[in-house]
């Protein structure tokens, strides 16, 4: 039986970062070209898992004290932040938060205002931001993503790959990941589309790793209904496995309550998989999208302007003929991909083409320019190979992280890697800072700038080698320098290809210092805990 416990004070703040210590003591092994992996052998029905991902090694990471779970909770959080809005970065962004946290607490101990301090984490966390535009240089070039891509991934040759694939289809095309079926690792450009909505809940999801669910040969009903019944469901479910289907998609304007329920439900029990997706978009652009949708699977959308009706009676159902089909559907809780649907897209594609004069105002042309570049752009899709599935498990991490690092670095441009545009950020902050470092604000900025200085420190750590002070001196008078932590000498950035893209630093640096800052203003914590005595 479980109780709540609630402890307040130093000893709550010391048990929460005794589990951000756990989770960011174990991921920052893993940075830089030199960095470890870690193997993750936590799943029975699996083989371990050997990885240097961030994320992945962090969503695995807990703590038997319920107190300590707190902290690993809140560094796990940060990761994962950085990882939605980056793809990447979330070793760094998890190293940062232990370093504001380590300082700031020391701080706190000491006397210091946790308001001030909170206060001084923000406004360096900003100040650090705005001095990395500083160090931001576009790119638009093949040879600079490849660069991006090799170092995210650590492999030139599926980076390679993975910069071709992502500069074909752009930052805002979508680029899938599938098994080789040797171990050669290819790309290619498939027909596909890509929605603005997913999942709900995590119980749809079969790729525990991508936090995805990856569907082939795949039944699609698309509707704008709101599905509220479980009858409407259950029709849906039956028309597909009497047609010899165990997995379905159904995509409508919203999906809730004994819908949602009966959905869950049989998935759970492994009856059906019906994956409910609902669209990110409302009114009629919402409409459009669906329509868009069901065109492009080669269904029919179901819709209620056209008098189509949801079954109220149990003898009432759905024909199949209203179904669409996809070779593959793969959605996250906010992205769906749909590969090889049964429509003819091109047909779709002229016909919004026909209908763009006609529009006169300025953001319906635009809507429709997305609608016509997301059918007509196709998706990407890499096939991994490797020796073994093991291999291929960890590869496909890293090439994930690739996609994201690419797509990043086109939208948002490039700076020095290894942790020298960090580091110089760091010290133009602390240079330009009129804020009196004694002072809890002061005190705030600085647990900021010295985490910022422990990526570049971090990767020397994992790389055996010793920072020389000519050599900081060096990176800290040339934006373009940084270190080669492979040989351990300093080297143009850009020309050596050590280059980061700047949405994964930023990232970082917002998202730790948010989290941190949240820890510092903390007086207790309440959580459950069991009764040891139930068990006797």
């Amino acid at each position: 039986m479980s109780h709540k416990e609630v402890r307040t004070g130093e000893k709550a703040r010391q048990n929460i970062k005794t589990g951000i210590d756990l989770v960011a003591d174990v991921v920052k092994t893993t940075l830089g070209p030199r960095g470890r992996n870690i193997v993750l052998d936590t799943n029975p029905y699996t083989n371990p898992l050997n990885t240097n991902d961030g994320v992945t090694i962090a969503r695995e990471l807990h703590s038997k004290d319920p107190f300590v779970e707190v902290g690993v909770k809140l560094v796990k959080a940060v990761a994962e932040k950085t990882n939605d809005v980056a793809g990447d970065g979330t070793t760094t962004a998890s190293l940062l938060m232990q370093s504001i946290t380590t300082h700031a607490l020391q701080q706190l101990n000491n006397g210091s205002d946790p308001v001030l301090l909170r206060k001084g984490i923000q406004e360096a966390a900003e100040a650090i931001v705005e001095a990395l535009k500083d160090e931001i240089v576009q790119t638009e070039d093949l040879e600079s993503l490849i660069n991006v891509a090799t170092i995210s991934c650590g492999d030139e040759k599926v980076g390679k790959i993975v910069a071709e694939t992502v500069f074909k289809v752009g930052s805002e095309g979508v680029v899938t990941i599938e098994d080789s079926e040797d171990e050669k690792t290819s790309n290619r450009i498939a027909e596909g589309i890509e929605l603005r909505g997913g999942i709900q809940l995590p119980v749809f999801i079969n790729n525990k790793a991508r936090q995805e669910a990856d569907h082939k040969n795949v039944p699609i009903f698309v509707t704008d209904h709101d599905l509220t019944n479980g009858l409407e469901v259950i029709k849906i479910m039956e028309a597909c496995a009497n047609n010899g289907s165990k997995v379905a998609v159904v995509i409508a304007n919203n999906i809730t309550g004994e819908a949602m329920a009966t959905c869950v439900i049989n998935a759970a029990q492994g009856k059906f998989t019906l994956v409910p997706i609902r669209v990110m978009a409302v009114g009629e652009q919402g409409r459009a999208v669906l329509e868009d949708m069901a065109a492009a699977t080669g269904g029919t959308f179901y819709s209620r302007d056209e008098g189509h009706k949801l079954p109220s009676h149990p003898e009432e159902g759905f024909s199949f003929d209203l179904f669409g089909h996809a070779d593959r559907v793969i959605a996250s809780k906010d992205r769906t991909t749909i590969l090889g649907g049964a429509g003819d897209v091109q047909e779709r594609v002229q016909t919004l083409e026909a209908q763009l004069p006609n529009l006169l105002k300025k953001y319906e042309q635009n809507n429709m320019k997305e609608r016509i570049a997301k059918l007509k752009s196709g998706v990407g899709v890499i096939r991994v190979g490797a020796v073994g599935d093991d291999e291929r498990e960890e590869r496909k991490l890293r090439v994930e992280d690739a996609i994201n690092a690419s797509k990043a670095a086109i939208s948002n441009g490039v700076i020095a890697g290894g942790g020298a545009a960090l580091y110089r950020a760091a010290l133009k902050v602390q240079k330009e800072s009129h804020i009196d470092l004694s002072t809890p604000d002061g005190s705030g900025l600085m647990a900021v700038i010295r985490a910022c200085y422990e990526p570049i420190k971090q990767m020397a750590v994992n790389s055996g080698f010793e920072l020389d002070k000519a050599d900081l001196k060096s990176v800290e008078d040339d934006k373009t320098k940084t270190i080669d932590f492979n040989t351990g000498e300093v080297v143009d950035a850009f020309k050596a290809g050590i280059i980061d893209p700047s949405l994964v630093a930023t990232s970082a640096v917002k998202n730790a210092a948010s989290e941190a800052g949240l820890f510092i203003i903390t007086e207790g914590t309440v959580t459950n805990t069991e009764d040891d005595s139930e068990k006797l």
